[in-house]
């Protein structure tokens, strides 16, 4: 079978259809933050840290940018301590 398309020339096609799980995607720090939210930034950091989190499930640590759950005190990555 040519992968060119040939005009006139009937093609055959495989399609495969599946449905995606989200949970499977890992979360960016662009998805952490949102318009309007009040954030400070720390000296020697890259990374802002979010003045609320009470509603957050997870934590970003600001020195790896890595994701982490709320009730951790250090970072899972790097030990830094995490900012609540």
């Amino acid at each position: 079978m040519s992968s060119v398309f040939e005009p006139g020339v009937e093609q055959a096609y495989h399609v495969e259809y599946r449905t995606i799980n989200t949970s499977l995607f890992r979360a960016t720090p662009y998805d952490y933050y949102s318009k309007g939210y009040r954030v400070r930034h720390h000296r020697g950091f890259s990374c802002y840290e979010k003045y609320d989190k009470t509603r957050d499930a997870r934590i970003l640590c600001i020195a790896c940018l890595t994701f982490n759950d709320i009730e951790k005190e250090r970072c899972s990555r790097c030990g830094c301590a995490l900012l609540k």
